[in-house]
């Protein structure tokens, strides 16, 4: 006997239910691409993929390949979606990533850009009519392939965040998606961060029956997570819908929630003693990461957590050997120092390899303005200065600090973002990257970088010293020495030590008449012109009538001395 099918409007009351003699259901590549953007787009790292059995569907093992959140996971995705439809099997998703293929726990995502709902029973248009109600439209709204009793199309929908949650976001944006989930009664599972979902544009094939898991709706806009939470907090339940304890089901905890209660063994409290001790873990490498305690006090609170909350206790190698573990990963994913290894740590008694202290431990977070800024003092600390009260920058040319006045360091502020957007697997995080706001932010950070922030007082402190094109000059000895950045020499002369010069000698012959003495004096003047010294508060003028030789004198200094001459030569 041939089944209904079920005819209605795209988020009515009913859906299209195939017949099993109906033409093949396949996979839609283009919803799977729209789906990758939505739940992966501003993502870094390794979405898990999982191709399961479908319930009253052939037996099958799962198939959890790991694919890189790149411009082409959309392709591979829907590679994925073709063979697992082929194979009778659904394909899902867990909408975030984690840092390396391999391990898909809750723990172990670092990632994720949706909240989400999934509402499986009951009136599905009537709670979808709430949510958008009080929250607004979702970024995309998709017919999971299942139908109700009553008819209904069973349905996902999205809201896309306008940047990855991390960290303590991921824990925010879980509760949010329970809180949703309770108010609505939809399916409280995706509470956990690594629950899965059908993948947009995949078959859904249960009982045989298959259907499209298709998008409905699909609207390209962003959600502040902060706002999001806000809205959902202000959300009323819909009518019925009483007694809501939004902690119910949640025993896992927030990683603030572990630290007031007991953990025993066996997960009698809810929560694995292994699954608290590497979220705790988690917690404080993160703060030491982001500078706000040092690895010697992060893993003395490890230990102090292990020893007050953990019954009984894990033996101390046991939590080193897992403390290093994550400590390596979180330095892997974060571009950190080497870390060390579990056997460095027992040499040193850090688990994260290093020695303890506070200011080693201060490392920026990875792609921020800070880590850019770092990184460009990295490149250029040996030869640009920045001087405030100039408001100026110098570099050095290997022979004097000249001033910059073409925006040079603004130019290798964007080199140093090119650099890094090329690297990110994120469009969104590229583009935040390449914005002139981050070049300018980049710039204006490694100013104030010890390794570049210079006081007027060190520029051209020795007024004994001459810059030539050939070497440094002692003018109270006449001896060279080679050219130094560490002399803070901003001036050069026009030209350097040399021979005899008899055409100069002779046209001092010919001015002064054969004034030896005459002659002597001048060559004192022209030498003091050069220093920076005052202390004769001389002041030099030439006069005489015209066609003297005035002007050839002093104009041959100035162009021997340059920028290098402490006073002016005015004829």
């Amino acid at each position: 006997m041939p089944v209904l099918r079920l005819e209605g409007a795209v988020l009515g009351m009913t859906a299209i239910s195939d017949t099993p003699d109906a033409p093949l259901v396949a996979s839609d590549p283009g919803m799977i691409a729209v789906f990758a953007e939505v739940v992966f787009a501003y993502c870094e790292g390794f979405a898990p993929v999982r191709a399961l059995a479908e319930k009253g569907g052939p037996d099958a093992p799962p198939h959890t390949p790991f694919l890189a959140a790149d411009g082409e996971l959309a392709a591979k995705l829907a590679i994925q979606a073709e063979w697992a439809s082929g194979a009778g099997m659904a394909l899902f998703v867990a909408p975030g990533t984690v840092a390396a293929p391999g391990d898909a726990r809750a723990e172990s995502i670092v990632q994720t850009q949706v909240v989400l709902v999934d509402l499986d029973h009951g009136d599905i248009a009537a709670k979808r009519d709430h949510l958008v109600l009080h929250l607004g439209q979702p970024t995309l709204e998709v017919a999971s392939g299942g139908i109700t009793v009553e008819g209904q199309r069973k349905l996902h929908l999205y809201w896309r965040l306008t940047e990855p949650a991390e960290g303590d976001d991921i824990a925010r944006a879980c509760r949010a998606r329970h809180m949703i989930a309770t108010k609505v009664g939809g399916d409280p599972a995706f509470r956990s961060a690594h629950q899965p979902i059908r993948v947009a544009g995949s078959v859904h094939a249960k009982g045989g029956v298959r259907r499209l898991v298709e998008i409905l709706h699909h609207d390209p806009r962003d959600c502040d997570l902060g706002e999001l939470i806000e809205a959902v907090v202000a959300m009323p339940p819909m009518e019925g819908i009483e007694g809501l304890d939004f902690n119910a089901a949640s025993d896992r905890g927030q990683v603030t929630e572990l630290f007031g209660r007991k953990v025993r063994e066996g997960g009698l409290d809810g929560t694995t003693r292994f699954e608290a001790l590497s979220r705790i873990i988690g917690y404080w490498i993160r703060r030491v990461r982001e500078g706000h305690v040092s690895e010697r006090e992060a893993w003395d609170e490890i230990q102090s957590y292990n020893a007050a909350r953990i019954e009984p206790p894990w033996p101390e190698d046991k939590l080193r050997t897992e403390a290093a573990r994550l400590w390596k990963r979180d330095a892997a994913r974060y571009g950190a120092d080497d870390t060390g290894t579990a056997d460095d740590a027992a040499d040193d008694g850090m688990p994260g390899g290093g020695d303890g202290g506070g200011d080693g431990a201060l490392r920026p977070v990875r792609l921020t303005e800070d880590a850019l800024a770092d990184a460009f003092a990295e490149r250029h600390a040996d030869s640009w200065r920045f001087v405030a009260a100039w408001g100026q920058w110098l570099t050095w040319t290997g022979r004097l600090w000249k001033r910059e006045d073409t925006l040079e360091a603004y130019d290798r502020a964007r080199r140093i973002c090119r650099e890094a957007a090329v690297s990110s697997a994120s469009a969104r995080t590229r583009a935040k990257l390449s914005s002139a706001s981050t070049v300018s932010a980049v710039e204006r950070l490694a100013r104030a970088d010890r390794r570049h922030a210079a006081t007027t007082d060190p520029w051209d402190r020795d007024p004994w010293l001459i810059n030539t094109p050939v070497d440094v000059v002692d003018l109270r000895t006449g001896a060279g020495q080679p050219h130094d950045p560490a002399l803070f020499m901003t001036r050069i002369a026009g030209a350097s030590v040399s021979g005899a010069c008899p055409t100069w000698l002779g046209f001092l012959e010919t001015v002064t008449g054969g004034d030896a003495e005459l002659q002597d004096y001048l060559q004192r003047m022209a030498g003091y012109c050069l220093t920076g010294v005052t202390s004769e508060h001389a002041l030099f003028f030439l006069y005489g009538t015209g066609a003297n030789g005035k002007s050839v004198f002093a104009n041959t200094l100035a162009a021997i001395a340059e920028d290098a001459a402490w006073y002016c030569w005015h004829a």
